[in-house]
């Protein structure tokens, strides 16, 4: 027998079919649903994720359970691995199979990438595996791509550069985090979460913040002039020179047009989504956080919907638009009511533009699943939870988008002269709207405001203009206009940003390293901005990201090393080389290692005092209980006597509605919060309540 192990068990499922293992098999009776496939000579399981973690400092020695600058660095002679606690129960059902007598070999066929890697050979290093193993190294999990892959079976161990990589990225983000967590947390007697990808992204948000702050608005003068059925515009910074040519472009009473420029343009579809941009579009016209739509869009995957959500490709592979052109007419008969512009044979005649099998590592672009879209309809979709309704729309009209023509315009700008003064009047005349057209009904369809629709620049359509020709002018006025500071974060452009982050340096190997990297990955980066904002980091004022005092005050005095993206660039660099054999696993982890001591050293000898910000918590109102201070720390809000004090807390999670600091600030306050909308009972229903101060200190939900 031969066990295949995957990453999921959705990928379990497609193997077995692919290769004839369908019959579903207990390990124990007392399982629920079943362990593995069975079939044709092979048995098909599954992990879920990461099995296996690091230990633990404490695991190698007690006395790490206490935090002290003393005790660091930490550094493990040799790594040690567990269990994790959560996947017991996958582990345990995994070790059974490879310890079976019948099976003399295993397939590694977890996600083709450097996490995939590191999550089968934990589990066969946990199990103490000595049996041969082979990779199948797939892209799509559509048949004919699993058994090409089945076909072209490489020795696992050739592989063995690519799990080094990630077992050093792995052990690297342990020591860094453990270790600097530690030392900063008892240097300023603060808990201070420190990471390779969470620190430097909340050193984004500070800089952004400082750079708001630090904005000096400049005054310029913007001068509109109305022909009536156009205007064109002019700009001056001095003041009284800008309402000198207003007034002598009003006596003057026309304009003459001294050229016109035009040119025809083609704007090409938008490619399908990979994560990162379906959660960007998501905050950007829905409001919904990465976390949110992550999971919207595991949920849809799980129930077989849309296909895998953590990836960082906007491609598909050969195989996999096969399956897309064989969908497109019914998802034409079952969305009929949209009203979408072209058809099956329009969008099938365009799939050669979004398929590239060199672009696709892990897993192709999200889509709606062609292996399962003939057993559902409609209602099917109608009948899904609003958000994750909404988040299967995007999905579905970005794939119809950019399967559909390119946008043709003219694009006109149009000089005048008005007095001496030169104005431009610009504007673009829609030819074909192709894709923009699809995009547009999705707006209509899933009634996308138009606050929130930012998909075009919004132009004048001029009239037929003549060069010389003078044409009157209705008024011109001057307004006072001043200089913008760049926005603050939300969540999408946070998100851009950290895809981006790292890449601005001026080595060229480094930069190509980084190439589609930048901070964290599609499918932790909605993880990290949860926590940065759970760890107290950040705040959210409608959909911008705001850095807290704490993060001013930790940004201040973590070494610049760790706060710099630039650090992430040199680990990839180093990994790179690692993953192609050029470079050994003990020299990266040396220098990971001498970085860490030589900050520890740095902040034991002479801890910096913090340059901004502030290390106390934010104080939120008086203890009903005790009478000291309610503070607000990064799970709720507390009272200050802590451990030993009398256990007055505000959870900042109730009934599965963020409870924000003017909700607690009311609750002390007044005994009661105005009405909140959006609790959740355990059905999963929605309901509005108000949250109520007992006598004796606990909470309770009012309706």
């Amino acid at each position: 027998m031969t066990l295949i192990i995957s990453e999921k068990n959705s990928v379990a499922v497609e193997i077995g079919k692919a290769i004839g293992a369908t019959k579903k098999c207990k390990i124990s009776s007392d399982t629920k649903g079943y362990d593995y496939l069975e079939g044709n000579g092979y048995l098909v399981s599954w992990c879920v994720g990461h099995l296996i973690r690091l230990c633990d400092p404490d695991e190698y020695d007690p006395k790490y359970k206490s935090w002290s600058i003393d005790l660091l660095p930490i550094i493990p002679q040799q790594f040690q691995t567990k269990v994790a606690r959560e996947t017991a129960g996958r582990y345990k059902a995994l070790k059974a199979l490879i310890d079976r007598s019948d099976v003399t070999d295993l397939i590694c066929a977890t996600d083709a990438g450097r996490e995939g890697e590191l999550i089968f050979r934990l589990v066969y290093n946990q199990a103490k595996c000595t049996k041969p193993f082979k990779r199948l190294w797939i892209s799509s999990v559509a048949p004919a791509s699993i058994r090409q892959g089945m076909d072209a079976l490489k020795d696992g161990h050739a592989y063995d550069d690519l799990y080094n990589a990630a077992v050093c990225r792995q052990r690297a983000d342990w020591l860094l985090g453990m270790n600097l967590t530690r030392l900063y947390t008892k240097a300023y007697n603060t808990k201070l979460r420190i990471g390779r990808v969470k620190t430097p992204t909340v050193a984004l948000i500070v800089q952004r913040d400082q750079e708001i702050k630090n904005f000096v608005k400049t005054p310029y003068y913007s001068l509109t002039a109305d022909f009536g059925t156009f205007k064109a515009y002019a700009q001056m910074q001095d003041k009284s020179a800008a309402e000198a040519a207003a007034a002598a472009g009003n006596a003057a009473g026309a304009g003459t047009i001294i050229s016109i420029a035009q040119k025809e343009r083609s704007e090409k579809p938008p490619h399908l989504y990979d994560l990162t941009t379906l959660q960007r579009d998501a905050n950007k016209l829905l409001g919904y956080t990465a976390k949110q739509t992550l999971d919207c869009a595991q949920s849809l995957y799980e129930k077989k919907i849309t296909t895998y959500p953590r990836t960082d490709s906007s491609f598909l592979t050969a195989d996999a638009a096969v399956g897309v052109v064989q969908m497109l007419p019914q998802l034409h008969e079952m969305f009929q009511d949209a009203h979408i512009s072209g058809g099956p044979d329009i969008w099938a005649s365009n799939i050669d533009s979004i398929t590239d099998d060199a672009k696709v590592s892990d897993h192709h672009a999200l889509i709606p699943d062609f292996n399962y879209i003939q057993n559902l309809c409609q209602d099917d979709i109608y009948s899904l939870p609003t958000a994750e309704k909404n988040i299967f729309f995007l999905i579905l009209f970005r794939l119809i988008s950019a399967l559909s023509p390119a946008r043709q315009y003219r694009s006109t700008l149009a000089h005048i002269d008005i007095a001496g003064t030169d104005y431009e009047a610009s504007g673009i005349d829609e030819i074909e709207p192709g894709f923009a057209a699809v995009q547009r009904q999705a707006k209509a369809y899933m009634q996308i405001s138009q606050e929130q629709e930012v998909v075009y620049e919004k132009s004048q359509l001029l009239p037929p203009l003549n060069e010389m020709e003078q044409y009157p002018v209705s008024a011109i006025t001057c307004t006072e206009k001043f200089t913008q500071p760049p926005a603050a974060y939300t969540e999408d452009s946070l998100l851009k940003a950290m895809a981006a982050a790292g890449r601005d340096t001026d080595d060229p190997a480094v930069r190509e390293a980084m190439k589609d990297k930048g901070l964290g990955t599609p499918a932790t980066r909605a993880d990290i901005i949860e926590e940065i904002k759970s760890n107290g980091y950040v705040k959210v004022s409608g959909r911008k990201l705001l850095p807290t005092d704490l993060a001013y005050a930790m940004i201040s005095v973590v070494a610049e090393p760790i706060k710099n993206p630039e650090t992430t660039s040199q680990w990839e660099y180093q990994l790179s080389l690692i993953q192609q054999g050029n470079a050994h696993p003990d020299y990266f982890i040396g220098d990971v290692v001498c970085q860490i001591i030589n900050i520890i050293s740095t902040v034991r000898d002479s801890a910096p005092a913090p340059k901004n910000g502030s290390f106390d918590r934010p104080e939120i109102g008086i203890c009903p209980k005790c009478g000291k201070k309610v503070l607000d720390t990064p799970k709720a809000f507390s009272c200050s006597g802590g451990k030993g004090g009398c256990g007055f807390i505000i959870w900042k999670t109730i009934a599965g509605k963020s409870i924000s600091s003017t909700h607690a600030t009311q609750l002390l306050k007044k005994g009661r919060t105005n009405l909140i909308k959006g609790f959740r009972s355990k059905s999963g229903k929605s309901f509005d309540a108000h949250l109520v101060l007992q006598d004796d200190g606990s909470i309770k939900l009012a309706f």
